[in-house]
């Protein structure tokens, strides 16, 4: 087996690549699409988005793109084409014609062909979806994954990137948005701001040649790609890349990447059975019957179409010019779609949606806690607050007569102790004039004999009383 050479030196197989591959692939991809027509249609949403697909035929379409596909991307797949190591996109972009060079070479044939770059146009719409479109159809698992993210889609993104504006913007598809909008795809599915910048700018600029020629049809068309390329916008706006793409390429998830996984968008990129556990779970008869008050809202107030299957129910609504899908899984499946809950919210009016309906920002099986928790906290926090309001209060007037106390205590000891040290000044005065009085009594009288000094005593207690 040769061994995989850089995409330079890289020659296509002739007996893949060639027009009837081209006209295959479009042929193929947009099959149901009458000539001239300027939007999707059921057969078309349901192939390319999903909409109202069962697993089975869900299934039955990948296995479709396997058996057409599978052997001219395997063709020019990482075993064929030797793309140097993932550095970056700042890099990617610095040496964009070198990677995308074997399918350049086609378009510019085409281009030589026909002048007016119409044969270009198509042959890189058909490169588009074959080297961006199919691998998702093919490579579907965790494993698998990082095949598309790290080989396909740089392929994708380098041929678009490298091919001249004049080509996504041709105006062999001015006016026919179902052809239009795969050019922003692979700017679309790239991590970088730049990118995502790219991707809406084909779609705004094709937006506003539609608004030019009057034609509403297909400026209504360009709503949906518009609004979901500014979604992919917003993500990595915050993120700098796409969550839902870390477990595949084995990074750890930084910040609030970890929360947003529990119910943002994956855009259909299934996470293991490890994320799907942190998400609630249809626990009891509650939870069923808000699954099917949703679901009849959805067929009755939204124009949904629904189609059930054993695991699955899948929805899609028209909303101000978009068309919206989202995956609901059926109480068997246990899972509760709280991010196409959260959607409801966010894209109509809390007054429109039924009561019980209004506010889906939080998951249903934590609603009676946190109903239960708020009303608690109304109900108690009041009293909790006036309790020890009353307590602070009891306690500062209890120190205030304790204060009181004291100081009284502290007035009636300093009056005690002047009172003290009166009689002690008093007694010590009556002392000193009694034996004053003694002595004087003593040298006049000479009084010398035992009843003599008992006469005196009895005189000066006289004077001391």
């Amino acid at each position: 087996m040769a061994s995989a050479v850089p995409p330079t030196q890289f020659q296509l197989d002739r007996s893949l690549f060639n027009e009837n591959l081209y006209s295959g692939i479009r042929s193929f991809w947009f099959v149901g699409l009458p000539a001239g027509s300027k939007e999707d249609n059921p057969v078309l949403q349901k192939r390319w988005w999903g909409l109202g697909r069962s697993e089975e035929e869900s299934k039955a379409f990948d296995e479709e793109v396997r058996q057409k596909y599978g052997n001219v991307l395997e063709s020019i797949g990482p075993e064929k084409i030797a793309l140097p190591a993932w550095k970056s996109y700042e890099w990617d972009a610095e040496h964009k014609t070198e990677l995308a060079a074997p399918f350049l070479r086609e378009v510019q044939t085409a281009q030589d062909q026909d002048t007016t770059g119409a044969k270009a146009a198509q042959t890189l719409l058909s490169l588009i979806l074959l080297l961006d479109q199919f691998p998702r159809q093919i490579y579907r698992t965790q494993s698998s994954l990082p095949l598309v993210y790290r080989h396909y889609d740089r392929l994708s993104y380098a041929l678009l990137t490298s091919s001249h504006p004049t080509l996504t913007l041709h105006s062999l598809h001015r006016g026919s948005p179902v052809h239009r909008m795969w050019f922003a795809l692979p700017a679309m599915h790239a991590e970088d701001l730049g990118a995502q910048n790219l991707s809406l700018s084909i779609l705004r600029t094709s937006l506003k040649e539609a608004e030019e020629d009057g034609d509403t049809v297909c400026a209504e068309q360009l709503k949906r790609p518009v609004g979901f390329a500014e979604k992919h916008k917003d993500i990595v706006e915050r993120f700098g890349r796409f969550p839902h793409r870390n477990e595949c390429l084995e990074r750890e998830h930084a910040g609030e990447e970890e929360e947003w996984l529990r119910t943002g968008e994956t855009f259909g990129v299934k996470q293991s059975q490890k994320e799907d556990a942190k998400k609630p779970r249809f626990e009891d008869f509650r939870h069923r019957k808000k699954y099917l008050e949703m679901s009849q809202y959805l067929d009755s107030n939204v124009s949904a179409r629904t189609m059930h299957s054993e695991t699955s129910i899948y929805a899609n609504w028209r909303t101000t010019g978009s068309n919206s899908e989202y995956l609901f899984h059926t109480p068997n499946a246990c899972i509760l779609p709280h991010d196409a809950l959260k959607l409801i919210t966010n894209q109509h009016e809390p007054s429109s949606l039924p009561e019980s309906l209004a506010r889906m920002d939080t998951p249903i099986i934590l609603k009676p806690l946190i109903v239960l928790f708020m009303k608690t906290f109304f109900i108690l926090g009041p009293l909790v607050v006036i309790i020890m309001i009353v307590a602070l209060v009891l306690d500062m007037r209890r120190t205030s007569r304790d204060d009181k106390k004291k100081l009284e205590e502290l007035r009636k000891a300093a009056e005690n102790m002047k009172q003290s040290t009166k009689e002690s000044e008093r007694k010590r005065e009556r002392e000193e004039m009694r034996a004053e009085v003694l002595r004087e009594l003593q040298g006049e009288m000479g009084m010398q004999s035992e009843p003599q000094r008992e006469f005196a005593f009895v005189m000066v207690g006289c004077v001391r009383g």
